[in-house]
């Protein structure tokens, strides 16, 4: 399935193409929900640990990207899932940025924009129009 743009925004003479592939959006969530398993696994039972250990496992957990981004630690220093990452994330699923400094932003060029991108990251740039 091919992504479709779904905004374009001009900033400061540059053009942003915000591109939605929903193939990459479900696999966006299948790596979401098994880095939230995980993370619950590594916090549960957490709070009954001593303020020390507590610390050398959100230590441990904030080497792990995939894990950090999605932890919270609450003012009494417990360690928690960080409900409002999780949706930030979701609402991002399978969505890419392209930038374009051409102001004509035809079709035509947006296609070589994509192409370009095609050429220099072939695995991270779909094909974005017919």
């Amino acid at each position: 399935m091919r992504p479709a743009p779904v905004k374009e925004v001009v900033v400061e003479g540059d053009r942003f193409v915000i591109c939605h592939n929903p193939e990459e959006a479900t696999r966006d969530q299948a790596v979401r929900e098994r880095l939230l398993k995980r993370l619950e696994e590594e916090i549960t039972g957490s709070d009954q640990l001593s303020p020390t250990k507590r610390a050398e496992l959100l230590g441990k957990l904030k080497t792990k990207p995939g894990l950090s981004r999605l932890l919270r630690v609450t003012a009494g220093g417990l360690l928690r899932v960080d409900r409002a990452a999780v949706a930030r994330e979701a609402h991002l699923a399978g969505k890419f940025l392209l930038r374009s400094s051409d102001p004509e932003g035809t079709p035509h060029r947006l296609q070589q924009v994509a192409d370009l991108g095609r050429a220099e990251r072939p695995d991270l740039v779909p094909d974005l129009l017919g």
